[in-house]
């Protein structure tokens, strides 16, 4: 049953089935990215960041001691979590009308219109679920949130960290995170493949890496109560973890 399961995910995400029972796994609960942060605090048992693994605090304040994190360039921001979108925000809708040219909805209050993030993730209705799913969103360093922008997943080779004892690389645009959260990165970018696939999140060869890195680094325990949490927050599960958390 478990490799029946599997292939069929497989198959889902390069749309070779339909992807219909995904659909109905969508973010419906979330419209506004307000309430999505919220959640995702509420979410976060742990209360530690996503990358880094640093505690913090009910005020949102990180102990960096407490993870040998040394700052790059903002002690305040290093110093504050932020929501990050591990499926980046222009991945998500960059592709989308809204973004790339705007909507007639799309009108400020002085009667300017705009495009972008701010018009794809208030009117295009598969960005705003997209966008506000608390699957794809985790608490991290604000410093990282910054400095990891929109880059891709990559492994890097001939690797220098800035961060201090947290492994976390960036190189010519792509960035290597910690090899502990390579497989809930990859895990998190299958779920919103198979979930949102008319958004093309990812190309082939970068499906291929996040299967070999789910492999490599399955599931945790914690990944595994977080997922129980999101599904009793929002009402989705990733299947991706779930199906490992059942061999535990």
């Amino acid at each position: 049953m478990r490799n029946i399961l599997m292939i069929a995910m497989t198959l889902m995400l390069f749309n070779i089935i339909s992807p219909g029972s995904q659909r109905d796994n969508r973010n419906h609960k979330f419209k506004e990215f307000s309430l999505a942060k919220k959640a995702v605090f509420t979410a976060d048992v742990e209360k530690k960041t996503f990358y880094c693994g640093c505690p913090y605090n009910e005020r949102k304040e990180i102990n960096l001691q407490a993870c040998g994190y040394q700052f790059r360039k903002s002690r305040k921001r290093a110093s504050k979590v932020e929501i990050e979108h591990v499926v980046p925000a222009d991945k998500l809708c960059g592709q989308t009308p809204e973004w790339k040219s705007g909507s007639e909805k799309c009108v400020d209050s002085n009667g300017r219109h705009f495009k972008g993030r701010k018009c794809a993730s208030r009117y295009n209705p598969v960005c705003v679920m997209a966008y506000n799913d608390i699957e794809n969103l985790r608490p991290a360093i604000g410093e990282i949130n910054n400095d990891r922008s929109d880059y891709s997943f990559a492994e890097i080779k001939n690797k220098e960290t800035s961060y201090g004892t947290c492994r976390f690389f960036i190189k010519n645009g792509v960035v290597d995170p910690p090899e502990n959260v390579h497989g809930d990165i990859a895990r998190i970018y299958l779920h919103m493949n198979a979930t949102y696939p008319e958004l093309n999140l990812s190309a082939p060869d970068e499906i291929k890496l996040f299967q070999k890195w789910s492999g490599l680094d399955p599931a945790t325990e914690e990944e595994c109560r977080k997922n129980k949490k999101i599904h009793d927050i929002q009402g989705t599960y990733n299947f991706f973890i779930l199906e490992q958390c059942g061999r535990k």
